[in-house]
Order: C-alpha cells, then structure tokens, then sequence
C-alpha cells in the first residue's frame, strides 16, 4: 500500500514538473504582448531592474504583475476561471453578470454619497453663473432597463431612486428630462442596449433623443431619413471584463443622413477635421465603439450647414457618442465637452460662440463617480 502511494505521489510530482516546465519554456520562448485584444487593456511590461527597484521592493511587485499578465495560454485559463465561476454559482463576481439571452450586465454601482452631491452641487452652481437654464439626462443602467435579463440572484438596481434624488437636489435650476419612461416602453420591441457592453445602442440614443425634442419642442428626424450601416464583430467593455470569451457579439449600426453630407466635424486636440460623424478606421481595430466621433476627447465642434440656428453645449460622457448623430439634426453647432479632459472656462465658451442651450447627458454609473464635475466654471 505505502509503495502504491509513493508511486501516486511520484506520478503526481512529475506531471506537475512537466506541466511548469512546458510553461517555464513557453513563457522563455513566447514574445511578450503589449496588448489583450479581448480584454482591451495594455498589458504589463517586464520591469527594469535597479538598485532603487530591487531594494524598495517595487521590482518584484512589478515582476508579479507582470508575469500575471504574460503566462502562456493566459486568455485561455482566465476565460475558464470566468466559466467556473458561473458553473459554480458565483455569477457576477467580476462586476458582471451574465445574464439571459447573451446579456453581459454591469452590477449596480458602488458610489460614495458625499461625491455625488459636490457633483450636483458643482451643476447647480455653474447653471446658477452661465445664465442658461440646462437640461438635465441621466441614463439609467442596462440592468435597471433590462431587469428581465438578470439572473435570478442579483444585488438591486436603485437606478430611478438616485436619478429622483439627483433631479430634486438641483431643483429649479435644470429641466431634467426622463428617459427611463420611453427606455422601459421601448425594451421589449427594441435592442436599446449592447449585449457586450455597457452603452446603450443607436436604437436607445433614438428614444432618447425623442424624448429631448419632446421636452424642448423640437421636431424630432425620423428613422427613415437615416441609411443604417450594419457593422458585426463588437465586443465590449462587460465582454472584457467578464472574461466569458465565448459570447457572441453586438452589431454597431451606423445612421447615415440620406441627404447630401453637411458636417463640419473639429477635434483640436487630435488635429482632426472631419465630415462625418462616424471615423470607419476604428471598426477595424479592437475596439469599435470609437467610430462614434472618434472616441473620448476633451472638445469637439459639430457643425450643421443644413440647419440655420441653435448652438448647444453638450457637457457628457461617452454615451453622448451615439446621441449625436440624432441630436445635430437640430443644431447648426454643438460644442461637445468632457469635463475629465477639458480645463478651460466652459462659461467663456458659451459667451464666446453665442450658445444658447446646454444640455447635460451622463450614463448614470458614469456620474455618481464622476470627479471632474466639480470643476465646471
């Protein structure tokens, strides 16, 4: 019996020494990647070593993530440790939960209380100065809308309580502008949010932008002014994070105005000029969803030759993106600005340009943790 077990122990030693080995000559031999495509992140390099790094212990730290980040097969044996997970039980334990029909669901957000209200505070007082009342949108969560997708076993989604508290907060000093009515009548017909990632699609923006021109007495363009380009192959930021590669993608669509083109599209700081409101060399890299105005920058001008009046600053964040497309058919120009990015006076701007409208649009999660509001002047 003793020599039995021995032999077990033996077997097991040497199929784990060949296992580190076999690794050991993969990672030796294996060029290092700058970048996961599935997890849309730049991955560790390997560390310098140095007399300082060495002895303050920072090379080792280093060293540990970044032999985290480049162990053979890594996409492999994350993605299995994502699907053991959910086999046992343990769904949503990255931040996401895989929810019904291909959902990838971000779960509710953690938010400090005191952040949030410097960050109403913070609008309260600049619409109190820029002397324009603005609009006021928040963009309530794909797990709020689709509460029907999530699995049985979920923290709640409090989404209408903080938009209510939010909106009674800044008072009469905005007009907010309710999305979650025309979102939830909308769902069932309609695909308003990706199934891979957190935004909500051209479809959502629609019947948000609907409910704008509702509430500001605009005439709203309809569907059929647009042809839709149909882009397959997106994967976004809850398929990356969730790590359950074996999901299958979202289509971007693209609305293109049938008329002829009559944008002026400005990024300074990316010395850009473009004009259309989509930039098609990102449906070609890892990450699509910049091909709505090419992403996250700090200032952007759009400017309509078809429309005669009305200048809008657009205070956002990425969900913006999509809105646009929609909203400047009812702008000659609108002034896109991300507080994260954009330094300078937002109040010089709108008395410089002759703005006569401005509009606040945030993803919900995105605002309760937002830090840059609190630097609106």
């Amino acid at each position: 019996m003793r020599l039995k077990k021995i032999g077990k122990d033996a077997i097991i030693t040497i199929i784990f020494g060949v296992f580190l080995g076999v690794f050991g000559l993969m990672y030796l031999v294996m060029p290092a990647q700058r970048f996961s495509v599935n997890e849309k992140r730049v991955l560790e390099p390997e560390p310098k070593l140095t007399s300082r790094s060495l002895f303050s212990g920072r090379f080792g730290a280093d060293f540990e993530k970044y032999l985290s980040d480049q162990f053979a097969l890594r996409d492999f044996f994350v993605g299995l440790n994502s699907y053991y997970d959910l086999c046992i039980g343990r769904n949503g334990v990255k931040g996401i939960y895989a929810g019904k029909d291909g959902y990838l669901i971000e779960a509710p957000v953690e938010y400090d209380e005191k952040n949030l209200q410097k960050n109403v505070e913070a609008i309260a007082r600049f619409s109190g100065e820029v002397g324009i009342k603005p609009d006021f949108m928040l963009v309530p969560s794909t797990g709020f809308v689709y509460d029907d997708k999530l699995p049985a076993v979920h923290y709640p989604y409090n989404d209408d309580r903080i938009i209510a508290s939010v909106e009674s907060a800044l008072g009469p000093g905005v007009d907010p502008v309710d999305l979650i009515r025309p979102l939830k009548a909308q769902k069932d017909t309609e695909q308003l949010y990706f199934k891979t990632d957190h935004h909500w699609t051209g479809r959502g923006a629609y019947a948000a932008y609907r409910a704008y021109c509702a509430e500001k007495r605009l005439r709203p363009v309809l569907m059929d002014r647009f042809n839709i380009q149909e882009e397959g192959g997106f994967y976004g930021t809850t398929y990356s994070r969730s790590a359950l590669w074996l999901s299958s993608p979202d289509t971007i669509e693209l609305y293109w105005d049938k008329a002829d083109s009559h944008y002026e599209v400005e990024i300074p700081e990316a010395k850009k000029k473009s004009d259309s409101l989509f930039f098609l060399s990102h449906l070609d890299a890892p990450d699509k969803y910049p091909v709505y105005l090419d992403g996250n920058h700090g200032f952007v001008k759009i400017a309509n030759k078809n429309v005669k009046d009305g200048k809008l600053l657009l205070i956002k964040d990425s969900y913006a993106h999509v809105f646009v497309p929609f909203l400047a058919q009812n702008y000659s120009e609108i002034y896109m600005v991300d507080p994260r990015y954009y330094k300078q006076s937002l109040i010089e701007l709108v008395e410089e340009n002759g703005i006569d409208s401005i509009l606040f649009l945030y993803g919900v999660n995105n605002f309760v943790n937002d830090t840059s509001l609190v630097r609106l002047k």
